[in-house]
C-alpha cells in the first residue's frame, strides 16, 4: 500500500485549494493512505473530508520549541511515506520533506529547494487557464504520480455532517429567519486593513441590496470585532439595519461553515470566508 503526505501550512484558502490533491490521489490510488499536513488553526475546513485518511497537525508550539519540532520530524520519518507533495515549500516544510525520506519528494522550484526534492516545478503562467492558477499550479505537483487526471475539473469541497447542517438550520429557526427569502452572508473585514473594503462603502453596497431586494443579511465577524460591526451599522440605512441579524454568528469556524451552508450568497471581502463560501 502506498502512503502519501501532502503538505500545506498556509491559510484557509490555500489549504482548501490543496485538498484536491488528496482527492486526485485517492481516485488514482484507491488503496493508498493519504495524509494531509496543515497548521492547527486551519483544521476545521478539512474535517470530514473522505479523501484524507489522516490530518497531521503542525502545532504553533513547534515554531518556538526546537526540541518539539525535532520530535515532530522524527514522527514524520516513522511513517515511511512513498511520496511527499510539498505545496508550501518553506523552511519548515523543506525539513519535513527531507526527514520523510520518501522516494519521491515533490515541490516548487526555488533556489533552496533543489537540494531536497526529487521533482521540482515552476509556477504556471498559462493565461488561458480554465481552472485558475491556484488550482493549476497544484495539479502540476501530481504529474510525477499521475500521467492523466481522471477528473481534471475537480473543485475543492468542504464536508459538513448532517448534524452540523441541522444545527445551523435550527439556529436560523431560533431567530425566526425565513428561508423563503434569500439569506446573504456579508464579509465585513478582510485579513487586514489593506485588504478590507472601507465600511462606509460596504454600507452603500448593503443599502443598495436591501433597497432593491427582500433579503436577510448575516454578518461574518469575530466577537472581538463587535466594534467594527457597530461602526458598519451606523453607516447603514434603517431598512438595512432591520434586515441585518447581527446577533447570529458562528462561535467556531465549523459553526460558521454550517451557517454559510444555509446562505444563498456571500458578499464582501476576499479571504477565508469567501473561499469557504465557494
Amino acid at each position: 500500500m502506498k502512503k502519501f503526505l501532502v503538505i500545506q501550512q498556509k491559510m484557509i484558502g490555500d489549504v482548501l485549494s490543496s485538498t484536491i490533491l488528496c482527492e486526485h490521489l485517492k481516485i488514482h490510488y484507491p488503496n493508498s493512505e493519504v495524509h494531509f499536513l496543515i497548521n492547527e488553526n486551519t483544521q476545521a475546513v478539512v474535517v470530514g473530508n473522505p479523501f484524507i485518511d489522516k490530518i497531521v497537525l503542525f502545532k504553533n508550539k513547534y515554531r518556538d520549541n526546537k526540541l518539539g519540532f525535532y520530535g515532530f520530524l522524527r514522527s514524520i520519518k516513522k511513517e515511511k511515506y512513498n511520496a511527499t507533495i510539498d505545496v508550501y515549500c518553506k523552511l519548515e516544510s523543506n525539513l519535513i520533506s527531507y526527514f520523510s525520506k520518501a522516494d519521491l519528494k515533490i515541490s516548487y522550484k526555488k533556489w533552496y529547494s533543489k537540494f531536497i526534492y526529487t521533482h521540482l516545478f515552476t509556477y504556471s503562467k498559462n493565461e488561458n487557464t480554465t481552472l485558475g492558477h491556484a488550482i493549476e499550479n497544484r495539479l502540476l505537483l501530481l504529474t510525477p504520480l499521475i500521467k492523466e487526471l481522471e477528473k481534471p475539473n475537480l473543485a475543492p469541497k468542504i464536508y459538513l455532517s448532517n448534524e452540523e447542517v441541522h444545527l445551523a438550520g435550527k439556529t436560523l429557526g431560533k431567530y425566526k429567519i425565513q428561508k423563503s427569502k434569500p439569506v446573504i452572508m456579508i464579509g465585513i473585514l478582510g485579513s487586514g486593513p489593506s485588504k478590507s473594503y472601507p465600511l462606509t462603502y460596504l454600507a452603500e453596497v448593503i443599502d443598495f441590496i436591501t433597497k432593491n431586494f427582500n433579503v436577510t443579511l448575516l454578518l461574518n465577524y469575530l466577537p472581538n470585532q463587535k466594534e467594527k460591526v457597530e461602526e458598519l451599522l451606523s453607516h447603514c440605512s434603517q431598512q438595512s439595519q432591520h434586515s441585518i441579524k447581527e446577533d447570529i454568528f458562528g462561535s467556531s469556524l465549523r459553526s460558521f461553515i454550517g451557517l454559510l451552508s444555509q446562505c444563498d450568497a456571500y458578499i464582501g471581502n476576499e479571504g477565508g470566508a469567501s473561499n469557504i463560501s465557494k
